[in-house]
Parts: structure tokens; C-alpha cells; sequence
């Protein structure tokens, strides 16, 4: 984004981001540091949302854990989850790829797509029991067409992708900090969308 803001946007028609922290943490949020000290916000006030129009944005999230508060009942992992998830957008109980969580991952006018049981770095395939991260094989698969296909006619909104191949619309923006509602996608939640590309009425 900020690359975008100082160069230009001439010969780039898509940006997509893999479990990027886009979102700075919520102002005065009770015992939260902003782990970018104000990097975050000085994008957000800079380059707002989906900022160049001429730009397609996708920001993809892994849901590989949902976080819960250390005071609560729960997995070690979920509590640790959730513990990083409460510093990066002020908030443990949400579903994350272990290190950022989804309401920061996306942005405000993006196709913001969710992959399921995504892990955030590659040392998911270290450690199994975190799994495929998005570079492995089957999460490639998920994102890759929003690389190389022409998804012209598909809507800023939320969407969920599937390892065989189907994306649908999400209720994903239910729970991000930008406050739109999956409506804003142009699409019926569950509407079935093939390669990036919303089916045709």
C-alpha cells in the first residue's frame, strides 16, 4: 500500500495480500500495544480501504483458530491465539490464522476471501499439528485464481474458499472491524461462485 502511494499504480491492476494485518488495533483499547507502533495507522489514514480504484484488492485470512480470553475454558493454542489476536485488533474471540486475526487481515471495498484451517507461516509444515500454511499445495489452489484468472465481474464483499474448488459468499464481514455487512457484495449469503466468478442470474 505504501509502495503504492510513492510509485504510483501504473502496470499493477490487482494487489493481494496473504494474512496481512491491514487494520491497526482499535484507539484506547484496554491493554492493547499497537505492535506496529502507529505504522497501521498511518496507512489506514493514508490509503483507506481498497484506496485506488483502478486497483483490484483481495486480502485473504486463514481460520485456522478461534481465540478465546486466557480466563476462559479452552486449548492451549486457543488461548495463546487469542492472546496475540487481543494485541492486533483488540480482541481474543475471533477466528485467526494463529498470528493475524480475520477483522485485520481485510480491507473495507476488497474481496476479502476466508480459507479455512490456514495457518499463517510456513512453519506449519515444521510443526503438523498447525498445518498447511498459505503456500502450501491446497492452499495455493484456493487463492492462485485471483492471481492469474480475469474476475472482472466479481464484487468487493466477503467470501469463503473451499478445497474443492467453490467459493461462497460470507457472513465473514460480520466480524470485521470495518462494520459492512456481506450484502455489500452484490450477493445472497451461500450464493455459490465459481473461480472468482459470481454465477450468472
Amino acid at each position: 500500500r505504501v509502495f503504492m502511494l510513492e510509485f504510483g499504480v501504473t502496470g499493477i491492476d490487482r494487489y493481494i495480500t496473504l494474512g496481512s494485518p491491514h487494520a491497526p488495533p482499535p484507539a484506547g483499547a484496554e491493554g492493547v500495544v499497537d505492535q506496529t507502533r502507529g505504522i497501521l495507522n498511518w496507512c489506514q489514514d493514508a490509503a483507506p480501504g481498497a484506496y485506488h480504484p483502478q486497483v483490484k484488492y483481495v486480502t485473504v485470512a486463514g481460520r485456522k483458530v478461534k481465540g478465546v480470553k486466557l480466563s476462559q475454558q479452552g486449548t492451549w493454542l486457543a488461548k495463546f491465539a487469542g492472546a496475540g489476536y487481543q494485541q492486533v485488533c483488540g480482541d481474543a474471540e475471533v477466528w485467526g490464522d494463529f498470528i493475524v486475526p480475520v477483522p485485520s487481515a481485510h480491507l473495507e471495498g476488497a474481496i476479502n476471501v476466508d480459507i479455512d484451517d490456514c495457518f499463517h507461516s510456513p512453519l506449519g509444515t515444521k510443526l503438523k499439528f498447525f498445518g498447511p500454511w498459505y503456500g502450501s499445495d491446497e492452499m495455493v489452489d484456493q487463492w492462485m485464481h485471483y492471481v492469474t484468472d480475469d474476475w472482472s465481474s466479481l464484487q468487493p464483499g466477503w467470501y469463503e474458499e473451499h478445497p474443492d474448488g467453490s467459493t461462497t459468499s460470507s457472513s465473514s464481514s460480520s466480524s470485521t472491524s470495518a462494520g459492512s455487512s456481506s450484502s455489500s457484495s452484490g450477493l445472497d449469503q451461500g450464493e455459490a461462485v465459481t473461480a472468482g466468478v459470481p454465477a450468472q442470474q
